[in-house]
């Protein structure tokens, strides 16, 4: 008995685990530079991994795979292509995940089909079709850099009035960006939204905001002064870490009613610096 026990038991350990392990295991299928993995449905492909290359400047990303429609933009799909300079995406992407397109150091703009019905672009900056969610801002947007890969100049940049959210990680590494006008329309910084864009040294936060996520300006070393609206409402977990020229903080929200996060003021020598409460 205890023999037949033993035979059986490893296979009832094998029907016992999860299908989602055997999902993860996604076959990529290869085309150039590109990797594909096939959707859940069946119905389509998501954009797994592309590849960077000297040779290519620009990526177009296709419109279908082996006959199926390119719909979505993976995880990681499109990161630290220090080569690209543009990408296009087509009519048929209906989902980029929050960290599909992120560290492209030389990235100028993103253009979207006017097809698309989920995503547009303006001036090369990604958004929501309604415009009012900035989803992705090209690391060199507006901004030079030199053959050799040095940046030439800092820049400035207005979100466009209308806007209501600044996404995940929408601005991460933004080397290049100095100075940022926030819309009166905004209402959510969501996490890691401008971290480690090293040259951002001011930001007046609008009043109308409530919620700032997580890691939003974490690594912003040359952020020097900022400004909070009595609209904040919450401040998630290490918003201000290693923001370390950061001694000039007025808030305007209630110390008391402020629901904050852990560590989320600027710190020196490992203690918090004191900002200037108003409200």
């Amino acid at each position: 008995m205890k023999k037949h026990l033993s035979r059986i038991f490893p296979c009832l350990l094998i029907a016992l685990l999860p299908l989602s392990l055997f999902a993860a295991c996604s076959v990529r299928e290869i085309s150039g530079n590109l990797e594909f993995t096939r959707n859940d449905d069946k119905q389509g492909y998501t954009l797994a991994y592309y590849t960077d290359s000297s040779v290519n400047t620009v990526l177009e990303i296709p419109g279908t795979f082996n006959g199926l429609p390119v719909t979505a933009i993976g995880e990681l799909a499109i990161q630290s292509c220090d080569n690209l300079f543009e990408i296009r995406i087509g009519a048929n992407i209906t989902s980029i995940d929050k960290w599909g397109i992120t560290g492209c150091r030389r990235l100028q703009k993103i253009t979207v089909s006017p097809a698309n019905t989920v995503f547009c672009d303006v001036d090369g900056v990604l958004f929501s079709k309604d415009k009012t969610i900035l989803l992705s801002y090209p690391n060199a947007n507006t901004a030079e850099y030199t053959k050799a890969g040095d940046l030439r100049e800092t820049v400035s940049y207005a979100v466009p009035e209308g806007v209501t959210a600044i996404a995940h990680a929408a601005f991460y590494k933004c080397y290049a960006l100095r100075e940022i006008t926030l819309p009166s329309t905004l209402k959510t910084i969501e996490p890691r939204a401008f971290q480690a864009c090293e040259q951002l040294e001011s930001i007046n936060i609008p009043e109308g905001v409530t919620t700032i996520g997580s890691d939003a300006f974490l690594n912003c070393v040359s952020l020097s002064t900022i400004t909070l609206p009595k609209s904040l409402l919450s401040v998630g977990d290490y918003v201000f870490y290693n923001c370390d020229k950061l001694d000039d903080m007025t808030i305007y929200a209630s110390e008391i009613e402020l629901q904050q996060g852990k560590r989320w003021l600027p710190e020196r020598d490992r203690k918090a610096i004191a900002p200037k409460w108003i409200g």
